[in-house]
């Protein structure tokens, strides 16, 4: 995750690739001088142990309703107040309520990656690996019952490998990156990097898990899941 430092990008990825050769690596991404750090220990002291200076991360070119107030783009204050509201999401006790539905999932792609391994001899990690974490996500977060193998068609599946599908040839992201100060006028046209009927259907989607989490339960109370 890329980490804005004096107008510079640090960014912890590619580390083994660029330590080898050096410990930092220089570049312009786009218009933005970025630098790749391959110094482990540096990397930590700026993403563990100096990470409450580190808290704004780049944000998207182009950014509409539904995005420009996810976490990796709010900045500062704004970003520490909603990171302190997610933060007992993820707690020890919330952590443990979600493990057997992580462990379930995980046996599911043990045994997928048998059957692969019987049929063909081989598998691909990036589909295997891929069904697991949107499985994983559609569990602990929505509460729904996904398997991307066995049902590769699910909206849900079709419309999670449809919104990381950013084409590079997006006129409105080619334009935001060349010329950063045409993003309000974009964001107005309503230009977006996702698609439009993926953006309406995880937005659906949340929603109807939060009505649910609001409703009262069998005992007029309202349900304690989140």
């Amino acid at each position: 995750m890329a980490v804005e430092v004096l107008g510079l990008v640090l960014s912890p990825t590619w580390v083994l690739a660029c330590g080898a050769i050096s410990l930092f690596l220089f570049f312009y991404d786009s218009r933005l001088p970025a630098v790749v750090c391959g110094d482990p220990d540096m990397v930590k002291q700026v993403m563990v142990k100096s990470f409450d200076h580190f808290v704004n991360r780049r944000k998207l070119p182009i950014n509409n309703k539904e995005t420009e107030e996810a976490v990796g783009n709010l900045r500062d204050d704004h970003w520490r107040n909603v990171r302190n509201m997610i933060a007992p999401a993820f707690s020890g006790s919330k952590m443990k309520q979600m493990s057997p539905m992580v462990n379930e999932i995980a046996d599911r792609m043990v045994e997928n990656i048998r059957k692969y391994q019987e049929a063909d001899g081989y598998f691909e990690c990036k589909q295997v690996y891929g069904s697991f974490v949107m499985d994983t996500i559609a569990s602990c977060t929505f509460g729904l019952d996904v398997d991307s193998h066995a049902d590769p068609d699910n909206p849900f599946v079709a419309h999670g490998k449809k919104a990381f599908e950013v084409s590079l040839t997006n006129v409105g992201l080619i334009i935001a990156t060349f010329f950063p100060w045409t993003s309000p006028i974009l964001k107005f046209f309503n230009f977006t990097l996702f698609p439009r009927d993926s953006i309406g259907f995880f937005r659906d989607v949340a929603q109807k898990a939060i009505e649910i989490r609001k409703a009262p339960n069998a005992d007029g109370q309202k349900s304690k899941h989140s």
